[in-house]
């Protein structure tokens, strides 16, 4: 991304001195034209970019006109909060009152079992904790579990006379999650319910600040535990007047320089408030930061309310709601489709409304979208019933969900054809030939999101 500085009207609109925190030079690049400019980020001036020259003179470029990295780096910068206010946050280590001990595991295939002992350490007794169990390798490695997934989470409320100052409990660890390379267990505490009613990790004395009219606004509290088994601690507070159901947030990492390493994406949600008006929560997990992180923004990007009603910013954009699949459209019913929500391979034309079929969508015809079940297990589409009775060339564009990136694989027969993240605002042509061979396209996780949003669509076309 690397160009020489372009002194051109259509990219550098005047000039505008301003005072803001240094922030070491960048490769600003124009989204349409490629041209770059180098200089440090001073502000924004309406919906512009103050950017500072080598030579101290500064230039106004229109946000709109950058590369998306650019606009993304230029928005955290704006969303960095003054000393003490919500939306960055700590990145310290928070430490439970307790200790874990994790037991060996006995038995064999299907009857392995093993148990964290949980020791209070502090003064207040504990009515209920939730556990995330990790799965280790003979070298000390985490492994998958069963279920394709890092960790499982354990919530268990402790006996009646709960959990008093120095008492263990042990907590059973089945072997549901294990897989055949799993030799030990391990975990970390991430959250605590005392017996005064009062909770760990502590929600802050000082709610988080407001951003604008934000119904709720988060704050990251800091990193629960350590390595790969760790999770990131948030604050979140609702400042409107109606009870929150459901919040989703990304976490953004930065390097000393302002450089984002890294977005993790997290939330919460159920069927009753988490939130009720003027209460705030602290939601664990997601992902922790990356080596050379130094700072941190949280920005919340959909808020659900007990209404039915909703949140998203303005500046988030999200998918359209689907279209009943159509009844006469033959081919639609020989595309099978296995997804999340989806475990058996369904029609396209028996997909719920909400599953996701669009009969137009950014420029597209019937367009099908899906949703891996999880890092390990991907989504797929299946268009076997098509191609196994023919010869010809598959084409397929993939799009990606507005709030996130994705990956995709074209198979032929089971082979790889192609491979690619499907990232940006654009639509990216695959195809492979086939004859008579059975084809499926694979929506995977990738991009920089780290399983959030992974959301395909696909529209297709067979050649002959």
């Amino acid at each position: 991304m690397k160009m020489k500085s372009c002194h051109t009207p259509a990219l550098i609109v005047a000039m505008l001195a301003v005072t803001a925190a240094t922030l070491s030079a960048r490769t600003w690049t124009e989204a349409t034209s490629g041209r770059t400019l180098e200089g440090e980020f001073t502000g924004m001036n309406g919906d512009n970019v103050v950017i500072k020259r080598a030579d101290g003179g500064t230039v106004k470029v229109p946000l709109s006109r950058l590369s998306e990295a650019d606009r993304t780096f230029a928005r955290l910068q704006t969303a960095k909060p003054a000393d003490g206010e919500g939306g960055g946050g700590s990145l310290g280590k928070l430490k439970p009152p307790v200790t874990l001990k994790a037991l060996p595991i006995t038995g064999k295939g299907e009857e392995r079992k093993s148990g964290l002992e949980v020791t209070n350490t502090g003064t207040r007794a504990i009515k209920n904790m939730s556990v995330n169990v990790y799965f280790l390798g003979a070298d000390g490695s985490i492994v998958k579990g069963g279920r394709g997934v890092p960790h499982s989470e354990s919530f268990f409320t402790l006996p009646k006379e709960n959990l008093g100052r120095g008492k263990t409990y042990t907590t059973e660890v089945t072997s549901f999650f294990m897989t055949d390379d799993t030799t030990a267990i391990d975990g970390i505490v991430a959250e605590l319910t005392f017996n005064d009613g009062s909770s760990w990790p502590a929600f802050p004395a000082k709610p988080p600040a407001r951003k604008g009219d934000d119904p709720v606004s988060a704050v990251m509290l800091g990193v629960i535990g350590s390595g790969g088994m760790s999770a990131a601690a948030v604050a979140c507070f609702n400042h409107d007047s109606k009870a929150v159901i459901s919040v989703d947030y990304r976490i953004h990492y930065l390097d000393g320089d302002g450089q984002l390493l890294e977005t993790a994406g997290y939330g919460y949600s159920s069927d009753s408030p988490i939130m009720e008006p003027g209460k705030g929560i602290v939601i664990t997990g997601g992902d922790p930061p990356p080596e050379g992180t130094t700072d941190v923004r949280v920005n919340v990007i959909k808020v659900g309310f007990a209404d039915k009603g909703g949140w998203t910013p303005k500046e988030e954009a999200t998918s359209p709601e689907g279209d009943e699949p159509p009844s006469d459209n033959e081919t639609l019913k020989l595309v099978m489709v296995t997804t999340d929500g989806y475990s058996k391979p369904t029609p396209v034309d028996k997909l719920k409304k909400e599953a996701g079929y669009f009969r137009k969508w950014k420029d597209r015809s019937d367009v099908i979208q899906v949703h891996p079940f999880d890092p390990k297990r991907p989504a797929r589409i299946d268009f076997s019933k098509i191609t196994t009775k023919q010869k010809g060339t598959i084409i397929l564009n993939l799009h990606r969900h507005p709030s996130g990136d994705c990956a995709a694989a074209l198979l032929v027969d089971g082979e790889v054809k192609e491979e690619v993240e499907v990232t940006g605002d654009k639509w990216i042509t695959v195809s492979a030939d086939f004859d008579h061979q059975k084809v499926v396209l694979e929506g995977r996780v990738g991009g920089a999101n780290k399983w959030y949003y992974e959301h395909l669509f696909t529209s297709y076309a067979i050649a002959k």
